[in-house]
């Protein structure tokens, strides 16, 4: 099965929808469905999501099922902290707690990492153990079962073959972490969060019993190339 994770589009945050230019996005992540075909579309219930995911899911004439714990308002809150300059920002634009992301102390910890004294401060570990449960609910309903054992799933039953969850970009952080069975700041370290309308791909096995999704392409754009739409990081200026 082809599982995609799409960032919704350029947002208006104030009012949780998209810009203009954000829905010119959503519209060039439909076309790029239509190429590529979907069975089934999940969204974070949050407007700017459910927005993008709609785009998609009027060109492929597909329901829209709507998933909570996919909300960014609640991983903001979890996974956040306080900058340098004292405003509010997600933990891995702080260059300390990325520091100690990269502590052996930490690393020791492995999947445990937010029970480190480091953190005791912080909502991480809540964070951490809310988007698991979530993601393990979200694969179940896909039709794969979690071994906490061996940090693997096992196929129950064939269900989709392609499927696309539209949700957020700090979020996305600890979504892939947890899929992939990367420990989170081993994950900050080394992965920048993905850009507004990027479609990140993993292909997950049918076969067998220890299935680990693999990380196929992450944040892609191609499609905002092509449109010419393309909003913060572009590779031309370089």
């Amino acid at each position: 099965m082809w599982l995609f994770y799409v960032r919704h589009g350029q947002p208006d945050y104030e009012n949780d929808r998209l810009t203009e230019e954000g829905k010119k996005q959503a519209q060039a992540v439909a076309e790029r469905f239509s190429l590529l075909g979907l069975d089934k579309i999940y969204s974070s219930t949050m407007g700017r999501a459910m927005e993008t995911a709609g785009y998609t899911a009027r060109k492929l004439g597909l329901k829209i099922k709507g998933v909570d714990f996919a909300r960014e308002d609640r991983a903001w809150e979890e996974f956040g902290a306080t900058q340098e300059d004292g405003s509010w920002g997600w933990c891995f634009w702080n260059n300390k707690i990325l520091s100690d992301f990269r502590s052996e102390k930490v690393k020791k910890l492995g999947e445990k990492w937010y029970d480190s004294p480091l953190f005791k401060d912080t909502k991480f570990k809540s964070g951490t153990l809310h988007v698991r449960k979530g993601v393990t609910e979200f694969m179940k309903d896909l039709g794969y079962r979690y071994d906490e054992n061996s940090g693997t799933y096992a196929t129950e039953k064939h269900i989709y073959d392609r499927v696309a969850l539209f949700a957020h970009g700090g979020f996305s952080m600890a979504f892939t972490s947890c899929l992939l069975g990367i420990p989170y700041p081993e994950f900050c370290t080394r992965f920048r969060c993905i850009g507004v309308s990027a479609i990140t791909s993993f292909w997950i096995d049918d076969q067998g019993d220890e299935i680990m999704p693999k990380l196929y392409q992450y944040g892609n754009d191609s499609h905002l190339y092509k449109e010419n739409l393309l909003d913060g990081f572009d590779m031309r200026t370089l």
